[in-house]
């Protein structure tokens, strides 16, 4: 039995019938909109480091930025600089999908002889496909030394149907080297569909 309310106006002698307690509520309501999972991909090629597909690659010398020295994951990371008067660089390029909500993550430790000076440093800058700068992703220094492994993410969202690259750049000064590592980068795009939304009212009945 549906659990109904009267309500009679004495004046116009007319009775309005609300059916819309409890059952009939619960079926007569706003439904939620349906969410379809968010599709997702990543866009970077080789964060994890194990080999050298996809970056190019300076140092100041002749040794390997990628390197078994110390990783987050696997058996390599990123290792910039770690020497005196160093100027290493990484760069890799990729296209960002147009629409899609993309955010860039990464594991990086930093350990250092230096007593606090600042003066060695590590960038990660975003720069269009020509090289010309969109956005300072991360900058680190010597202040920066810890014993374990921090992350970071960045929102690239603003720059999605755009071809990039991304440039790591360290650089140390003459004396107490620095080593930066950097490990398990990733770049992922996520496109978000909505369902359709339905609306249902409950039933209402005048009569004269």
């Amino acid at each position: 039995m549906i659990p109904y309310v009267w309500k009679k106006w004495r004046g116009a002698g007319t009775v309005i019938v609300l059916l819309a307690l409890t059952g009939l509520l619960a079926q007569s309501s706003l439904a939620a909109p349906h969410v379809a999972a968010a599709t997702c991909q990543s866009v970077a090629v080789n964060g994890e480091f194990e080999n050298e597909t996809g970056w190019q690659t300076s140092s100041s010398g002749s040794y390997s930025l990628f390197s078994d020295f110390l990783a987050h994951s696997g058996t390599q990371s990123a290792h910039l600089a770690g020497v005196d008067n160093a100027t290493d660089s990484a760069v890799t390029t990729f296209a960002l999908p147009a629409d899609n909500t993309i955010t860039l993550s990464f594991w990086w430790l930093v350990s250092s002889l230096e007593n606090g000076s600042g003066y060695d440093s590590l960038s990660l800058l975003l720069t269009d496909s020509q090289g010309t700068p969109l956005y300072a992703v991360a900058g680190l220094t010597d202040l920066n030394a810890s014993a374990s492994w921090q992350q970071t993410s960045a929102d690239l969202s603003a720059f999605a149907g755009q071809n990039v690259q991304l440039h790591l750049t360290a650089r140390t000064d003459g004396s107490l080297v620095t080593d930066f590592f950097v490990d398990d980068l990733t770049v992922t795009a996520c496109a978000n569909s909505a369902g359709s939304l339905k609306l249902f009212l409950p039933m209402t009945s005048r009569n004269q």
